[in-house]
């Protein structure tokens, strides 16, 4: 499980630094009033970021504890 976990966390990661750059173009160039779903497009990759890194970080944690 671990192995799929740290691939899915670097692709994801892979794909939030790709979405950053236009997510910064469309906040500073697009109407403030009327976000584009670009401002929006890292929110997702980030989501899958922070549940694998979370998972990743308490994994060794949870090992010590049942051995």
């Amino acid at each position: 499980m671990s192995p799929l976990v740290r691939k899915i966390h670097r692709v994801m990661a892979i794909l939030f630094v790709i979405a950053i750059p236009p997510a910064a173009y469309g906040s500073f160039t697009g109407d403030p009033a009327n976000p584009s779903f670009v401002v929006y497009l890292p929110l997702f990759p980030l989501l899958f970021l922070t549940l694998t890194g979370i998972y990743q970080l308490v994994q060794p944690w949870l090992r010590r504890a049942s051995a």
